[in-house]
C-alpha cells in the first residue's frame, strides 16, 4: 500500500496529509484496549480535564515501560506494589499494541513510500498515547516544532515526520483535534537557511515566523494524519463531545537523519524522495513550465542515504 501522487503532492505542498481508513477495526479494538488497560493502571485524577499523555517505551528492545505526562499520586505497602505490577502489565500490552498498529497494519508501508528507497525507524524507542479528557476549553494560540533541544549525544530531537492513528471520532472540530499550520514546513526551512540549522534549536520549539491560519483535522478511528516535522501543530480542546479523544502518535525518522539534521531543517524534501519527483513532475506539466516551484526550493538536490 503506497500513498497515491496526489497524496504525496499535498504533503509536499502542505505539511501534511490524512488518509482514510488505513487501520482495520481488529487493530483499533486492541490499540482501544491497551490503552483501557493504561487508564486503568493509571488514570488521571477523577476530576480532571485536559491533556493525558503516556509515553511506552521499549519498541526496540522489550524492555516495556510507560511514563505518564500527569504523575498520579502513589501510595505506599502492598498498593503500591499492586499499582507497580499494574503498570508493568499494562505497559507490556501497551507496548505489543504499539508495535502491531505500525507493523501489522499498513501504516508501515504508507510511511516508507513517503522516503522511498530510504528506509525508516521509529525515532526515540517510543510510542505516545494521547488523550484529552471532556469538556477541556482551549484553543492553541500557535503551533510548534517538536524535539528543539539537544540530547546527550549532542544532536537535537529531530526526526522525519509525525505520525498520528486517530483512535476515537474526531469527524467534528473542538473534540481534541490536532491543530495544524499548513506550509509553516516550508517556512521554518526558509529561517533556517537565513539564520542557520542551530537557530531552530535556539527557538524553544517556537521559530520567529509569520504563522499562516490554522486547521483541524478531521477523522474517525482508523484514519491516519502524516506530518512533516517541522510542521507546526498543536492540540486542541475538547469541549463539543462527550467523548475521550485518543490518538496514538509515531515520531519517525529516516535512517541516517541524525547525521544530516542541518541539512534536513534547512531543505524540507531533502528526506522525500518520492514527493520531491512528484513535485518536480507536477512542475514540468505545461501549465506550470517558467512558474517557481515555492514547495521545494531546493528541487535538484541529491538523494542523502
Amino acid at each position: 500500500m503506497r500513498l497515491s501522487a496526489s497524496q504525496l503532492c499535498e504533503f509536499g505542498e502542505r505539511g501534511y496529509v490524512v488518509v482514510p481508513s488505513v487501520i482495520p477495526p481488529t487493530a483499533i479494538e486492541t490499540t482501544t484496549a491497551a490503552i483501557d488497560g493504561l487508564m486503568a493502571a493509571d488514570p488521571p485524577a477523577p476530576d480532571y480535564v485536559g491533556q493525558h499523555f503516556y509515553w511506552i517505551a521499549g519498541l526496540h528492545d522489550s524492555s516495556a515501560s510507560v511514563d505518564t505526562t500527569i504523575a498520579t499520586e502513589r501510595k505506599g505497602g502492598d498498593d503500591a506494589r499492586a499499582s507497580f505490577m499494574g503498570m508493568a502489565a499494562a505497559a507490556a500490552t501497551a507496548r505489543d499494541a504499539a508495535l502491531a498498529l505500525y507493523h501489522d497494519t499498513p501504516l508501515e508501508a504508507l510511511a516508507t513510500s513517503l522516503v522511498a528507497p530510504g528506509e525508516l525507524e521509529i525515532a526515540f524507542d517510543q510510542a505516545q498515547f494521547a488523550l484529552t479528557t471532556p469538556h477541556f476549553s482551549h484553543r492553541p494560540g500557535r503551533g510548534h516544532v517538536d524535539g528543539c533541544e539537544y540530547t546527550a549525544d549532542g544532536t537535537p530531537g529531530t526526526f522525519t515526520f509525525l505520525i498520528g492513528v486517530i483512535m476515537s471520532d474526531q469527524s467534528l472540530e473542538n473534540t481534541g483535534n490536532l491543530w495544524v499550520w499548513p506550509g509553516t514546513h516550508r517556512m521554518h526551512a526558509e529561517f533556517c537557511r537565513e539564520r542557520g540549522p542551530e537557530a531552530l534549536i535556539m527557538s524553544g520549539c517556537y521559530p520567529d515566523i509569520e504563522i499562516t491560519e490554522p486547521t483541524q483535522i478531521l477523522g474517525k478511528p482508523g484514519d491516519v494524519v502524516f506530518a512533516h516535522y517541522m510542521l507546526s501543530h498543536n492540540t486542541g480542546g475538547n469541549y463539543e463531545g462527550e467523548r475521550l479523544r485518543k490518538t496514538v502518535y509515531y515520531r519517525i525518522r529516516r535512517v541516517g537523519h541524525s547525521s544530516r539534521w542541518r541539512e534536513c531543517v534547512q531543505d524540507e524534501l531533502l528526506e522525500f524522495d518520492p514527493v520531491r519527483a512528484v513535485i518536480q513532475k507536477e512542475a514540468a506539466k505545461p501549465e506550470h513550465r517558467g512558474t517557481t516551484n515555492a514547495a521545494s526550493p531546493r528541487a535538484g538536490a541529491n538523494r542523502h542515504d
